[in-house]
This record gives structure tokens, sequence and C-alpha cells, in this order.
């Protein structure tokens, strides 16, 4: 049930790869939410955007937090789909849709 969970969900992949992904020790990423800005690896960088929490769960702007983990962020405003990139494993999703495409593999939303 939890592979199923990880696989239907961005934020579960972005969250394993928050904890598997070799990093610098000490490379630890704080969100506040509220705050424009958030703490990686002990300095201060700046968001356009708070993390908030919207009916009853907590969104984080996915380029800080891609980013934070070492993925490389692109936007294509003709086709409203951001690209996150780490190593072999590209994510893309489609502004207004329920479903992400992973490295090749739709996956659905629930």
């Amino acid at each position: 049930m939890l592979l199923r969970w990880l696989q239907g969900s961005l934020l579960g992949f972005l969250l394993v790869l928050l904890f598997i992904a070799p990093r610098p020790a000490g490379a630890d990423t704080i969100f506040t939410v509220g705050l424009h800005t958030y703490q990686h690896d002990q300095k201060s960088f700046s968001m356009d955007i708070a993390p908030q929490v919207l009916n009853g769960r907590i969104m984080i702007p996915v380029r800080y937090l891609a980013e934070s983990c070492g993925a490389a962020v692109g936007w294509d405003s003709s086709k409203n789909t951001v690209t996150l990139v780490d190593g072999q494993t590209t994510i893309q999703l489609v502004i207004g849709s329920k479903q992400e495409q992973v490295t090749d593999r739709p996956l659905q939303w629930m």
C-alpha cells in the first residue's frame, strides 16, 4: 500500500528523494508555513510564495523543494508543464492535470 501511495504522489517521490538521495552532511532543508524564506544547508533562501495549508494539506512550492534536493526544474509556458530532472528520473507535471509523467510512465493522482 505504501508503494502505491508513493507511486501516485509527486510529494511522496520528493520526500523519498529527500531521505535517500546522497547529500552532504548537514544539508538539511527547512520550510516554514507562511514564510517566504527556507533554510538549506544552514543558509537562507528566498521564495516568491510561502508554503501554506490548504484543505488540511501543507503545500510547498515544488521548485524550491526539488532544487533543494538537487533536481533541475524547467517550465514550458506554451504547454503549462513543469519538468523535474534528477539523474535518470524525469517528472513532468501539467498544470490543472491529475496525472504526472514519471520517466515515460504516466501515473494518476488519487
